[in-house]
């Protein structure tokens, strides 16, 4: 998956379904507008082993 935008809000930690089990994750909300707010609509929710990479613009 390729989010591409500002982060918007610092990553926050949260319990999220994974499985049929709860596991720890990290929350990431990105948006084109770099002065948006955090919505349902800009957020993904990643694992903490998940690898991800900034791209340059």
């Amino acid at each position: 998956m390729t989010r591409e935008g500002h982060l918007v809000v610092e990553p926050k930690r949260v319990k999220t379904p994974w499985n049929l089990k709860k596991v720890d994750a990290v929350r990431l909300h990105v948006d084109q507008d770099p002065t948006a707010g955090p919505t349902r609509q800009n957020f993904v929710t990643i694992l903490p082993d998940t690898e991800i990479e900034e791209l340059d613009a």
